[in-house]
């Protein structure tokens, strides 16, 4: 009978559940591993494994003869070595349209939280402090609005920025007049992007390619007032460059990050 392990804390219905158990014999882990070495000792007699957050570390392929499939239940897939999973024969799924909706609503709402200063006038609030001052801030509507990256939640965060009345720039490896008319943006650079955008938006997997893709030289070019937001992965950032008061102290701007 087939071996199926969910191997550490997923949402997981019942009904899912049972569905599992349906297809094999199913085992379901309600915490995380607490090391590698119990991860391996879950997976080893696995022919699927569902994973979360965790990943699948490399030296995990060598415990687990009997693997076919690994089925993220999330979009990224970067905590799995795919070279390694090639190479031992095991397919990796992933959800690419996993909450797309939920994740770009979620964008705007950093955004206007951040041009509307809602959270220092929540706080301030809280502690009793009324100067009107701490809630003047500006509005989303009309800004320039930066993609980087034109997949599911990518398009989404583009269609609500037509809400907001915002102009659209997008940086693409394949742009067209086509995909710039059916989206309603337009492509630039890179460079031009960073420059010319309001609010710059993240939706980019994490790959050797785009590791660090926003460091000191792609700051140095933002506007002063500009909003950086990552709902994509961390490292996407330079490390460097993610906690705000470096940022500021480095090139003497406002710059603030969303992730």
């Amino acid at each position: 009978m087939m071996k199926i392990i969910v191997a550490d804390p997923i949402y997981l219905p019942d009904a899912y559940r049972i569905w599992l158990e349906e297809l094999g014999e199913t085992e379901v882990f309600r915490t995380a591993p607490s090391s590698r070495e119990d991860f391996r000792e879950r997976i080893k007699d696995a022919e699927i494994v569902i994973i979360g957050r965790y990943g699948f570390p490399k030296e995990a392929f060598l415990s687990a003869p009997r693997l076919k499939l690994i089925a993220i239940w999330q979009t990224g897939y970067d905590n799995v070595d795919i070279k390694a999973a090639t190479e031992h024969g095991v397919v990796v799924s992933n959800v690419p349209s996993y909450s797309f909706d939920a994740v770009a609503e979620f964008v705007f709402v950093l955004a206007l939280n951040l041009l509307r200063r809602v959270h220092i006038a929540d706080a301030r609030y809280r502690r009793g402090q009324l100067d009107c001052s701490c809630y003047v801030g500006k509005q989303l509507m009309g800004k320039t609005l930066g993609v980087i990256g034109t997949g599911d939640i990518g398009r989404r965060v583009i269609q609500i920025g037509h809400g907001f009345n915002m102009k659209v720039l997008s940086v693409t490896a394949h742009p067209s007049l086509e995909k710039e008319n059916e989206l309603g943006l337009k492509f630039v650079d890179l460079d031009t992007l960073l420059s010319e955008s309001d609010i710059l938006t993240l939706h980019l997997p994490l790959t050797p390619s785009t590791e660090s893709m926003i460091g000191a030289r792609e700051f140095a070019k933002m506007k002063r007032t500009a909003i950086l937001i990552n709902t994509a992965r961390g490292r996407i950032i330079d490390p460097a460059f993610r906690i705000n008061a470096p940022i500021r102290n480095i090139f003497r701007k406002p710059a603030r990050i969303a992730e």
